[in-house]
């Protein structure tokens, strides 16, 4: 079983996010929230937080299928975040149920990033050879999980969303990540590709 550390032999303090940051990923506004949301290091131990619009209960599993922790809902909207038992980062899914249903997300802000800063510099200088292989969408495996990597070069974007019938077209729920160069969001993980799929981007004014 996995087991989370201890700092000085004492369990991590409960994660207590704040109201402000809640707000802000089910606004769709926070401005890192691969910084916030997924697994995240806490007081010698982790967390996971997630944002699943529906869900009335959420249990956090590794990949392999392991409960690791119940998550406790800290906002109706459907934001849910708690300890949990684990060594080290990881990809990892929930387990989310709502009534009689019950369904599993991957979480796309537990993965790493795919693009490296090579990537981000020579896109930023406008040298990349291979931009071919990096921008758009791609089938990739990473991280052990078969998905999507989608990135686009949209430097005036606030924010970029990939949405589809695998997010109910909810630009909130896959926000891409922001690498020097523009933007990169993780894949797009799941059982299959999504049916349909685009990006949406909230821009920000280009003039002062």
């Amino acid at each position: 079983m996995a087991k989370s550390p201890k700092k000085n032999g004492v369990d991590p303090k409960p994660d207590t996010p704040s109201a402000d940051e809640i707000q802000a990923i089910i606004d769709g506004s926070h401005g890192d929230p691969f910084a916030f949301l997924g697994l995240q290091e806490h007081d010698g131990g982790f967390v996971a937080r997630c944002f699943v619009p529906g869900a009335e209960t959420v249990t956090a599993h590794t990949l392999s299928g392991e409960a690791i922790g119940e998550l406790a809902r800290r906002h109706d909207a459907g934001f849910f975040s708690g300890l949990v038992k684990v060594s080290a980062l990881q990809p990892i899914r929930y387990r989310a149920t709502r009534g009689d249903d019950e369904w599993m997300v991957t979480d796309p802000y537990s993965f790493g990033p795919i693009l490296g800063p090579m990537d981000d510099y020579f896109i930023r200088e406008g040298s990349h050879l291979r931009l071919f292989d990096k921008m758009g969408a791609h089938p990739i495996k990473h991280q052990g999980v078969d998905g999507f990597h989608f990135a686009v070069w949209a430097p005036n974007a606030r924010r970029v969303s990939v949405v589809g019938d695998f997010n109910d077209w909810d630009g909130r729920r896959h926000v891409m990540r922001l690498p020097a160069s523009g933007k990169s969001s993780p894949p797009m993980c799941g059982p299959a590709p999504p049916t349909s799929s685009k990006s949406s981007a909230r821009m920000a004014s280009c003039c002062h």
